[in-house]
């Protein structure tokens, strides 16, 4: 289930992979501290975040800010690179290799097939599952 993102959010001039959408729990972690996403879309070589609109670090995520995506079992390290009301794009330092990728295809599949995100609901907060349900966090 690979796609390029049509998102109208900037894109990093770097950005020359194709995107896994998804809809994942994880957590992003900064200096400022950690906060529950959701994992909108992966690549080798970045990610879109989505944020709970209810999130405690809202005024300290910019653009350039260091931080740890951790999401199904996997974790990597990557810089902010566009920053909105409620998601983040985040370019990691490293690729992430692709058996990382095929395995969150494998989680986004294994999800879906079994009811889809309420199924996850416990690895999230309860602000940002409802804002996923009521679309106050786009996709």
């Amino acid at each position: 289930m690979t796609a390029t993102n049509a998102s109208s959010q900037p894109a990093s001039p770097r950005r020359n992979t194709s995107r896994l959408q998804t809809c994942l729990p994880g957590t992003l972690t900064t200096m400022f501290g950690s906060e529950d996403i959701l994992l909108f879309d992966l690549s080798l070589t970045g990610a879109k975040i989505g944020l709970s609109e209810k999130r405690k670090v809202e005024e300290t995520l910019r653009t350039g800010i260091d931080a740890v995506l951790a999401w199904e079992g996997h974790e990597t390290f990557g810089q902010l690179m566009w920053v909105a009301k409620d998601s983040v794009g985040i370019e990691f330092e490293q690729n992430i290799g692709t058996r990382a990728l095929m395995a969150t295809r494998a989680q986004h599949d294994e999800m879906v097939a079994n009811g889809g995100l309420e199924t996850y609901s416990e690895h999230l907060s309860e602000d940002a599952a409802k804002g996923w349900a009521n679309g106050g966090v786009r996709i």
